[in-house]
């Protein structure tokens, strides 16, 4: 099954939703990687940071 960029999108905002807040892990740094097959991972990294910031 090919899924749609914004298919793609959509499920790893779902995952990161799932995710608790670093801040309730008492994280005190985050790596962000991405997938370099996958542009929208490259794309969602910008959303990732935001929320990793909240």
């Amino acid at each position: 099954m090919q899924y749609t960029t914004e298919q793609r999108l959509l499920n790893s905002l779902k995952s990161a939703e799932r995710m608790p807040k670093l801040k309730q892990l008492g994280a005190v740094c985050a790596l962000l990687v991405y997938d370099v097959d996958r542009r929208t991972t490259f794309d969602s990294l910008e959303c990732w940071l935001k929320e990793a910031k909240s």
